[in-house]
């Protein structure tokens, strides 16, 4: 075997192997947003690349909602890799390109009354995906194109 073909064979397999995943998910609303996320909890507690992370964002919604409108923006090493607009309620499924991983979203449950809310998230990030820095905006609006919720999710592979 060719050192180059050496090199490009081990590349291969240190790409392939699981690396760490951490995930920090902020909300990003203010006083105009009728929606707030207080809480996230994480399973597994340290995250892998391979195996399935689970993430349940808890908060409170000020008014009732009946449907509306989701954006999702993915920003990977500073490029933009996705857009996606999706509805605010009921479940929505995200797949990345190149078979680097899937998310599936669990958003509210329409109609869905004022008090408290949850999102759940599993995302399974393959071993092949490369380290990089990643940012997920999510925005969602009412009927009424009124703001509801925002979160910022930052995941770092490796």
């Amino acid at each position: 075997m060719m050192l180059g073909q050496f090199i490009f064979v081990a590349f291969l397999l240190v790409s392939a192997s699981s690396k760490p995943v951490s995930i920090v998910w902020t909300d990003c609303s203010n006083s105009s947003y009728s929606g707030r996320i207080s809480t996230v909890t994480y399973s597994p507690e340290n995250p892998t690349t391979g195996i399935p992370i689970s993430a349940v964002a808890s908060g409170t919604l000020s008014k009732a909602v009946s449907g509306g409108s989701s954006t999702v923006s993915v920003i990977v090493s500073g490029i933009k890799v996705l857009t996606l607009r999706s509805k605010v309620c009921g479940t929505e499924k995200i797949t990345f390109p190149l078979g680097l991983g899937v998310i599936d979203l669990k958003l509210l449950d329409c109609p869905q009354a004022a008090g408290p809310i949850q999102f759940v998230m599993s995302a399974l990030i393959a071993d092949k995906a490369p380290p990089a820095s990643s940012l997920v905006n999510v925005i969602g609006r009412d009927t009424d194109n009124a703001l509801l919720f925002c979160a910022y999710i930052k995941v770092q592979v490796g």
